[in-house]
């Protein structure tokens, strides 16, 4: 039970810095341009909630494909 444990911990932090750099790429590959010279406010809580969006959706799809790798071993290993 202790390894089943350490291991879902390894695998949330695992998830966590790796959502980090698909937030900032998420950001990026969305390009939102100022209207003016500098961002306005609205501006800039949109940049944060898309930064956030994207580091959520990294840090699913990190789980989703360990699910899936879990998945796919379960089924080779009992057959």
């Amino acid at each position: 039970m202790k390894d089943l444990i350490a291991k879902e911990f390894l695998y949330f932090f695992v998830a966590v810095i790796v959502a980090l750099p698909v937030g900032f790429l998420f950001l990026y590959l969305v390009h939102v341009e100022p209207a003016g010279a500098t961002l306005s406010e609205d501006e800039k809580v949109l940049e944060m909630d898309l930064l956030f969006i994207g580091g959520l959706l990294g840090f699913i799809g990190v789980y989703l494909v360990r699910l899936t790798v879990w998945a796919v071993k379960q089924l080779l290993v009992s057959k």
